[in-house]
């Protein structure tokens, strides 16, 4: 910056003169007069092969343009949306179609092309009084099996939200702000008509006090039986995460091995490492594309009367029962029975080291179901338990406990998010957090 301030009046004017005629000379490689000679029409001719250049710049990466053209064509636009929604998602989707198809069938109108009728209009609306007031009649549902219709008019409200996002799938666009408020005003008039509920029961939190408690229960009762033993500790476990990620029953049902990682941290008071277990499940809400993964950290719990809330027994318990710890491994200590667990330690210049599972149960569940077999039971990792199972095991569960209301597993994420919505320890609404 220095030589700048030097550049004024003549001696400005000379210093220019010369760097230019150093400029020519080191760009050229020849002399000043020469280069006068040059002029703009080298430097076309030069911009010309840089665009040759450019133009026949080739990527080894890149495929024929009929590849492209043909990838272009194949794209089915309709079908990006509902590629998106989870599976239960697209189950109620498909439960809203086959009512609209009865519907239009019952009418005596073709279901696909009455989609194209819909429109923002009063006869809109009108044809949507009476849909909604069938959809509240029927007593009959899929295969003819009973049904027991629409009893609130919050579940008429999720079913004419579920039409409407039936709708903007086939026809790309739904019904304007004006219309749809005429449709939730139809919406309270059904409902007065039908003598629909206003508000649902107040639902039940179930706390970790009932959590304890209906923990003891299910390891000391004998009024309620298992197959097997296995059955009982899976249960308990069940009720253990649950707790504690306030996760969907139905999305936790689908943890598998390859979610969950054992890890032993170091004292820093040089005694025994302690056993934290690591939860990353894969399982949470995909709806609009699927969201990163939350990692939940379960401490061990030593000497403590909260011992009956920690899952590690009965994880542990499972592990070594079907011999899920590698009994071979080069990066770590090996796990191949029980009575090693309390004999382990870290490596030295480590922090923190992992209890390597087999591979050839990462993919499988957590959450099982038991097989009978002629020789006794086998516990199959590859098929999930099921939601009405757990459900009908915590009833009765509860039942036997002596809770006054009836126990569901979705008492337990009641109670979890009532935790994290009171907690102070997220800004935004907790629900958002994908939890």
């Amino acid at each position: 910056m220095a030589p700048r301030s030097r550049l004024q009046g003549s001696d400005n004017t000379e210093y220019q003169s010369d760097a230019s005629s150093d400029l020519s000379v080191i760009f050229s490689g020849n002399e000043s007069e020469s280069d006068s000679s040059s002029g703009p029409e080298s430097d076309s001719e030069d911009d010309s092969d840089d665009e040759k250049d450019e133009d026949t710049f080739d990527d080894e990466g890149q495929l024929p343009p009929e590849h492209y053209l043909a990838q272009a064509e194949s794209l089915d636009v309709t079908q990006l949306r509902q590629n998106r929604y989870s599976q239960n998602t697209q189950e109620r989707l498909d439960e809203t179609r086959m009512y609209w198809n009865r519907y239009c069938q019952y009418i005596g109108v073709d279901p696909a092309q009455h989609w194209k009728w819909i429109s923002n209009s009063d006869e809109t609306v009108q044809f949507l009084y009476a849909f909604f007031g069938w959809r509240c009649d029927i007593r009959r549902g899929k295969g003819g099996r009973h049904c027991p219709g629409i009893a609130y008019q919050s579940s008429l409200n999720s079913f004419w939200k579920w039409w409407h996002l039936l709708l903007k799938q086939e026809t790309a666009s739904g019904l304007s702000k004006d219309i749809t408020v005429k449709v939730n005003d139809v919406i309270a008039l059904v409902a007065k008509e039908k003598d629909l509920e206003l508000n649902w029961k107040p639902k039940k939190n179930m706390y970790i006090e009932d959590v304890a408690e209906f923990a003891r229960v299910l390891l000391t009762t004998t009024e309620m039986t298992f197959d097997c033993g296995w059955q009982r500790i899976q249960l308990l476990l069940f009720c253990q995460l649950a707790a504690i990620t306030a996760s969907r029953p139905s999305a936790l049902l689908h943890l598998r091995y390859t979610d969950i990682s054992l890890t032993l941290i170091r004292d820093p008071e040089g005694g025994r490492p302690r056993l934290f277990i690591f939860l990353k499940p894969d399982f949470t809400k995909k709806f609009l594309g699927k969201k990163a993964a939350n990692e939940f950290k379960v401490p061990e719990i030593i000497f403590d009367p909260t011992l009956v809330l920690s899952p590690h027994v009965c994880l542990l318990s499972m592990l070594f029962h079907i011999q899920g710890f590698k009994k071979f491994s080069t990066a770590g200590p090996v796990l191949d029975c029980p009575e090693k667990l309390y004999s382990l330690g870290v490596l030295d210049g480590k922090g923190q080291q992992e209890l390597k599972l087999k591979d050839e149960i990462l993919d499988k569940f957590v959450f099982c179901q038991v097989e009978r077999q002629p020789t006794g039971y086998r516990i199959a990792l590859e098929r999930p338990l099921t939601a009405a199972t757990v459900r009908s095991r915590m009833r009765r569960g509860g039942e036997i406990t002596g809770f006054d209301q009836i126990t569901r597993p979705y008492l337990l994420r009641y109670a979890g998010a009532k935790a994290f919505n009171t907690s102070g320890e997220y800004v935004s609404n907790p629900q958002r957090v994908g939890y």
